[in-house]
């Protein structure tokens, strides 16, 4: 192969990727899909959506400093304390109504 041929192809690469990135991208974007049903199924109106690109791994660094921003532990606890407090809420919801009839 020469090397004009080798320049067409990184060209075609990056109109139409082939490859790991993009099997990657299709399958972050499922990812993204099916996390985005089940926020808006589980969480309050307003939270945050997912973007394909919050599923991809950074292996050269070229996402951003934004998307890498850690979170806190402070930031994990009240999640999961919100998210056990709505759960609790529901199947109490649901023991009411099987008492009810």
């Amino acid at each position: 192969m020469t090397a004009g041929q080798i320049a067409e192809w990184e060209v075609y690469d990056t109109i139409d990727p082939i490859g790991d990135f993009r099997i990657e991208m299709t399958l972050a974007q499922g990812l993204s899909f099916m996390a985005n049903l089940l926020i808006k199924a589980h969480f309050k109106s307003g939270s945050k959506l997912t973007e394909p690109v919050d599923f991809l791994v950074d292996w050269t660094g070229e996402i951003g400093e934004d998307k890498q921003k850690k979170q806190s532990a402070d930031d994990m606890k009240n999640f999961l304390t919100q998210f056990a407090k709505d759960q609790n809420q529901k199947v109490a919801e649901k023991e009411r109504k099987k008492q009810k009839r």
